[in-house]
């Protein structure tokens, strides 16, 4: 199953690269950034090309993107009108990228509701108390 990773600025690209170092080249993913000063439709145009080529009408596509409301996911959510499979993940993190990928289930569904969950589980939330304030950090289990 193919996966289209979008972000603001070069993130989506840099967690390509970190899934590869791990998993080795992942020819089924594949990333588009939203550039500092790029048009929006000039970006729409290009992800409209991208999902027309990755989409497959029996296994569909997941597109992970770094933040909802902002211009990728918008951009996203205007094409999936077109293609009722294609399922969007947002606050891509390289956990449940890896989780994804490294699934043996074909159908999309299957991918989502058994392995969403598993990367989800990967962060862990720590309190950390310092004299007489708390503070917060996410970290990997």
């Amino acid at each position: 199953m193919n996966i289209l990773l979008i972000s603001h600025g070069p993130f989506c690209n840099g967690i390509k690269k970190s899934l590869e170092m791990i998993s080795g080249n992942m020819e089924n993913v594949t990333s588009e950034e939203f550039k500092p000063g790029q048009n929006p439709l000039d970006y729409r145009n290009i992800l409209a090309k991208r999902v027309q080529s990755l989409y497959n009408p029996e296994k569909g596509l997941i597109v992970m993107c770094d933040l909802k409301g902002g211009t990728p996911y918008n951009t996203i959510l205007y094409l999936v009108k077109d293609y009722p499979k294609l399922k969007i993940i947002t606050g891509m993190n390289l956990p449940l990228l890896l989780t994804i990928t490294s699934s043996e289930d074909i159908e999309l569904p299957t991918v989502l509701n058994n392995k969403l969950n598993i990367g989800i589980n990967l962060i862990d939330r720590k309190v950390i108390e310092k004299g007489s304030q708390k503070h917060e950090r996410l970290s990997l289990s």
